[in-house]
């Protein structure tokens, strides 16, 4: 049977246990499946609540006596006084973020507490701090000198300063959510130098007693974490007025400056380099001509004096 494409296809397998042929597979809530015959040696489409249609394919006139074992149906429950359907055990749509496994069935209300998970609020928090200190140290690294003691790239550049006063605002700003008004409520701190610093205990104390007001601080209009993340787009390339872009666009437009100047200077040097050429390939001809005028003055005065230059003694 379970070669035979039009039982296989329909998602049965059967099975044998002891004396016992049995059937599994998926079906609806009716408890009903459908073999299609068409590419099958079976006989019939099979309602899977009547297994008994099945050919016994020993005896043709005869049908197989299969009973089912269980119907099919889908699961069924009521959450706070609504009732609510479900073709599986798992259940995701009875209350929004929530999973019900469904093991057994319930004679008795189940009361079910849905806590917050501070966990990953917390690594959050922590990943938000680690990445603050590092950005607050690179911009650090560029107030002052390379190991080999030359000016960092950004030395004396108003950019640097203009992030880090920006930064430094930003952890001030953003309108209170509840009883949350500061960052230092939910355990962030900063020290003399602007690194912050995460206290979990004091954060999952706070997250535990007031997780709403929490997220009201970073999520609500004009909260924290709203003002904070405009904060950085304005500060960020990803904005076309942004400091970072705005910097970058100034440093392009420099840069284009200089390489339109190196390729001016280099054009002058080249008239340069063939006017000289020129003059150095002039002197050269006037100076191989000195010897032949010093020839030809030998020999008239030679001429004139009847005195030979070219003899000695």
């Amino acid at each position: 049977m379970n070669g035979d494409s039009g039982f296989a296809g329909s998602g049965l397998v059967a099975s044998v246990s002891g004396a016992n042929l049995v059937i599994t597979g998926a079906t609806d809530a009716t408890g009903a499946a459908t073999i299609n015959t068409s590419s099958s040696e079976l006989t019939t489409i099979t309602p899977a609540a009547t297994y008994a249609a099945l050919a016994d394919e020993s005896s043709p006139t005869s049908t197989l006596n299969i009973n089912t074992g269980l119907a099919a149906q889908d699961a069924t429950l009521t959450v706070d006084g609504i009732s609510v359907d479900s073709s599986s055990n798992t259940l995701t749509t009875a209350i929004p973020g929530v999973t019900f496994q469904l093991l057994s069935k319930s004679t008795t209300p189940i009361q079910v507490e849905i806590t917050n998970d501070n966990t990953d609020v917390e690594s959050a928090f922590s990943t938000f701090v680690s990445a603050y200190n590092t950005v607050l140290g690179d911009l650090k690294t560029q107030e002052g000198n390379t190991s080999t003691g030359t000016a960092e790239p950004l030395y004396g550049n108003a950019i640097v300063s203009q992030l880090q006063s920006a930064l430094a605002l930003a952890l001030t700003t953003g309108a209170a959510s509840g009883s949350i008004k500061s960052l230092d409520q939910l355990g962030i701190t900063v020290s003399n130098t602007g690194t912050l610093t995460l206290d979990s205990s004091t954060l999952d104390a706070v997250l535990n007693s007031n997780y709403s007001d929490v997220v009201g601080f970073l999520q609500n209009t004009g909260s924290f974490g709203q003002t904070l993340a405009v904060t950085l787009g304005n500060l960020g390339s990803s904005s076309p007025t942004g400091a970072i872009t705005l910097a970058l666009n100034s440093d392009s437009s420099q840069e284009t400056t200089y390489n339109d100047d190196v390729t001016a200077q280099n054009a002058l040097i080249a008239t340069q380099q063939a006017s000289l050429t020129s003059e150095l390939n002039t002197a050269n001809q006037v100076l191989q001509a000195i010897p032949e005028q010093l020839d030809e003055m030998n020999e008239l005065y030679s001429a004139m004096t009847g005195y030979n230059t070219g003899t000695t003694g």
